[in-house]
């Protein structure tokens, strides 16, 4: 879609759902795959640990770039 009209509003909002959803995403994969390892997934020895505190602080933070998407996203819809 990026290829055939880069500069469409309904490729800005499609990439804004995909931002918007890829980090939930991310979120559920980690959780799980912690709740897999056990304690040992809490802890710092873990990679896993640190990435999901990566994402938790985008989904929490992250200076409101999920609001951003959501406006975008509203935007396009409420523009028809």
């Amino acid at each position: 879609m990026m290829d055939r009209n880069p500069d469409s509003q309904e490729t800005a909002m499609l990439a804004a759902m995909s931002k918007l959803t890829a980090p939930q995403v991310a979120f559920d994969i980690s959780k799980a795959v912690m709740m897999w390892m056990g304690a040992y997934g809490y802890s710092k020895d873990a990679l896993i640990e640190m990435g999901f505190r990566g994402i938790v602080s985008y989904l929490v933070g992250a200076e409101g770039a999920m609001n951003v998407m959501k406006l975008i996203i509203a935007k396009r819809l409420f523009q028809d």
